[in-house]
């Protein structure tokens, strides 16, 4: 992974954990468990981290081709399998639906991820 890559990943995975003291507050409040936080934070990283890889393995260095890379990664490891699973759901009733919405937001996540990871200039 460069060092490019490898700092934007790094940024934009934190990006999504930078509200750790709302975070705190909302585990406090609501009875959640700070490591449940944590992991998704961890997680967060971990996904930013192997597009950012990926998108330096491809020598990428357009928010295009980040944003390509990104969609391949949601289709191929997000959505297929859980479109899989929610077909043959016992209480699937609207798969298509279902789908759409609980897969829509990662889809924005993953596009948001790779447009900025695939634009990230680093002045060296």
């Amino acid at each position: 992974m460069t060092d490019r890559s490898q700092s934007v990943a790094v940024i934009v995975g934190v990006g999504a954990g930078l509200g750790a003291a709302l975070a705190r507050r909302f585990a406090e409040r609501y009875a959640v468990a700070l490591v449940v936080l944590i992991v998704a934070i961890a997680a967060a990283v971990a996904i930013n981290y192997s597009i950012g890889w990926l998108i330096g393995r491809f020598n990428l260095k357009s928010a295009g081709g980040g944003l390509r890379i990104a969609l391949i990664c949601w289709f191929a490891f997000l959505l297929m399998p859980y479109t899989t699973i929610e077909a043959f759901s016992a209480f699937g009733r609207n798969p298509a639906e279902i789908v759409l919405i609980n897969m829509g937001q990662y889809l924005v996540l993953f596009a948001i991820a790779g447009v900025v990871l695939g634009a990230w200039r680093r002045n060296a």
